[in-house]
């Protein structure tokens, strides 16, 4: 072609951005002995949050995959382009909260302990600052409140040989802040939004035992049921995206663990090989439940050889982990090529 012939337009977008947190505490706690065996555990904690953003985005000049060009609606407007093709975004919000806990322990004996406890916990507000932001997204999360019981027992049993605690506990989560995945301009991202009312309740079991001075077990097992309990409805929208009773994500029902260990002592120092099985049972990795973001349950093996002193002082660890190659995600989400799923 001739000189000034043709122009050729790149398709590119520029986002300049950034956001400011500032976060002021204050917080007492103490355990006050009401008698030999009666104790009260009690805190407080007040907190101030201030939080502002300011994002720049300049649109393409031609439609590209994974931007937005100056046709789009914040930009072009009753047909008139956006000064310098720049569209500019702001915002700022504050929350303050009190938080805290109560309880009672009990010592039944010298050896076994008792104990109730109710705590409210906070998580402050948040915007959802990222490259494509959009002028809906300027609204600030709400800040999240939780507030649990929990209700144990902690012992140390036959003459200390085995510790055992066990635990339910019961929680409630109102403005519940919950990563989703997006689809936005062709590119999937990870944002920030209130997903209404969600709880979770269940119980877990740990303990440590010592049948001889050389051989320890340990192991844990948790039992957790989290989910939704009421989606909060965006404005304009009548059917929730996300139905009540959906299981939140990353919160596996079970999971379990043991480990034993057992400890060689030689003239000049001690060898302890020890071995690892745990197990995490099915979990989604997205709000929705959808099928392709299961990551099915998995098991892993690691197992250790660990070099020491006779004080323990100092010590050389070799450490081998998924011993048995067992395969898993720690994170999946939608939008990979042709629909399939991205894994990380």
């Amino acid at each position: 072609c001739t000189p000034a012939a043709s122009v050729i337009q790149d398709q590119f977008a520029v986002a300049d951005f950034d956001a400011d947190f500032d976060n002021l505490a204050l917080f007492a706690d103490g355990t006050f002995n009401l008698s030999d065996r009666w104790r009260v555990i009690a805190g407080l904690r007040w907190t101030q949050d201030d939080l502002s953003f300011n994002h720049r985005y300049t649109f393409s000049p031609r439609p590209g995959p994974g931007i937005r060009d100056v046709s789009d609606p914040e930009c072009t407007v009753g047909g008139v382009v956006c000064a310098g093709n720049t569209r500019l975004l702001s915002g700022e919000n504050d929350a303050s909260e009190v938080s805290g806990r109560a309880g009672l322990q009990f010592d039944v004996s010298d050896d076994f302990m008792a104990y109730a406890t109710y705590a409210r916990g906070y998580k402050g507000p948040a915007f959802n600052v990222f490259f494509n932001m959009r002028a809906r997204d300027a609204q600030p999360l709400e800040a999240e409140i939780a507030d649990s019981v929990e209700v144990g027992f902690k012992s140390t049993l036959a003459g200390g040989r085995l510790l055992l605690n066990a635990a339910v506990f019961d929680a409630k989560y109102d403005n519940f802040q919950a990563n989703n995945f997006l689809v936005l301009n062709g590119v999937t991202i990870t944002t920030l939004q209130n997903a209404g009312e969600v709880s979770s309740q269940g119980a877990e079991l740990d303990f440590l035992a010592r049948p001889t001075d050389a051989l320890s077990i340990t192991g844990g097992l948790s039992y957790t049921k989290a989910e939704v309990d009421e989606f909060f409805l965006q404005p304009g929208i009548t059917t929730p995206p996300v139905r009540n009773g959906t299981q939140l994500p990353l919160a596996p029902e079970l999971k379990g663990s043991v480990g034993v260990e057992y400890r060689f002592e030689l003239a000049n120092l001690n060898v302890v090989p020890s071995l690892l099985y745990a197990y995490t049972d099915d979990q989604f990795a997205d709000l929705n439940e959808n099928a392709i973001t299961l990551i099915p349950s998995f098991s892993t093996v690691d197992l250790s050889l660990a070099f020491a002193s006779k004080d323990d002082r100092y010590r050389l660890t070799l450490v081998g982990r998924n011993l048995t190659d067992e395969s898993f995600a720690a994170l999946v989400s939608t939008g990979g090529p042709g629909g399939a799923p991205r894994l990380q």
